[in-house]
């Protein structure tokens, strides 16, 4: 029970260490059994833990999908004026700023053209 305890407190203070994170994880997934039947509060605790670190995952995930749909609706859009540069379509997909995104989607909806596009990036 003292050990469980003090593998919560230490992966409170070493929480942004990536190496202490993958073994608190492999420790806790482990001895599952044991981190659940010892105390329910530790387990709650574990349990809030973990669901940190799955929820941050979680929104990485989905701005890194937001942010790739967007490129793609942008590049959708401007297929109508033709072949899309290399270089145009490159610069649209690596880019991952939502509020750039949403501004390019918006300068493609009203552009008549890919340099008039380019243009207004």
């Amino acid at each position: 029970r003292e050990t469980v305890r003090r593998l919560i407190s230490d992966y409170e203070k070493n929480r942004n260490n990536s190496f202490y994170e993958a073994v608190m994880e492999m420790i806790v997934r482990t001895n599952r059994k044991i981190f659940r039947s010892e105390d329910d509060d530790m387990c709650e605790a574990l349990e809030e833990i973990i669901e940190e670190k799955v929820t941050a995952r979680v929104e990485k995930i989905r701005d890194k999908v937001e942010a790739e749909v967007r490129a793609r609706s942008i590049l959708e859009l401007l297929e109508d004026y033709g072949e899309i540069p290399e270089n145009l379509m490159g610069r649209v997909m690596a880019e991952k700023d939502a509020a750039v995104l949403k501004c390019w989607h918006k300068a493609a909806a009203r552009a008549h053209s890919l340099d008039e596009f380019a243009g207004a990036m």
